[in-house]
């Protein structure tokens, strides 16, 4: 399947990773190495992870507390999300 990444989720994902780059070069590496593992994975099997409702899938991060949401459209995979668990929930649900 293709992986379409929403613009304003891109927007989290770089925001996060230099939040972290400002803590520690290293902690900004593990950082996106497990984002890219978790989309990687999701590209793969989109439908393994958590239902969050009849079109949107949950996926944890392991060593960070971040989620990721994804939806399947057509032949792509659409990364509607990254946040941290911490912040507003609703945000990203009329994306």
């Amino acid at each position: 399947m293709n992986l379409e990444i929403h613009p304003l989720a891109l927007r989290e994902y770089e925001d996060a990773a230099d939040w972290y780059v400002n803590i520690s070069d290293r902690l900004a590496s593990r950082f996106t190495s497990e984002v890219e593992e978790t989309l990687t994975a999701i590209r793969r099997h989109p439908e393994q992870f958590a239902r969050l409702d009849s079109i949107h899938y949950l996926c944890l991060l392991s060593r960070f507390p971040y989620y990721v949401v994804h939806r399947l459209l057509g032949e792509s995979v659409v990364i509607v999300t990254l946040r941290h668990r911490s912040q507003r929930q609703d945000v990203w649900q009329t994306r």
